[in-house]
């Protein structure tokens, strides 16, 4: 799984006969193993305080089944 953002800031500050603008960008990217599979497109992203929260649910595990040859059942 593959995390990315961009992230601008900007800063203006005006005193007395001066006017100065800053501009900072970046780009960030995380590859992640996750111990089980996941389903990516219910995941979900939220930012608060600069603390970045994912809630990716797992997906339901299937049971294994073994289909003998020959045998019918009903």
């Amino acid at each position: 799984m593959t995390i990315e953002a961009d992230a601008c800031t900007k800063g203006d500050e005006e005193k007395g006969e001066y006017y100065r603008r800053e501009i900072s960008r970046g780009t960030y990217r995380r590859t992640l193993i996750l111990p089980a599979q996941v389903k990516e497109s219910e995941a979900e992203a939220s930012l608060e305080d600069g603390v970045l929260k994912l809630t990716i649910p797992k997906m339901e595990k299937t049971e294994h089944f073994t289909i003998e040859k020959g045998v019918e059942k009903n």
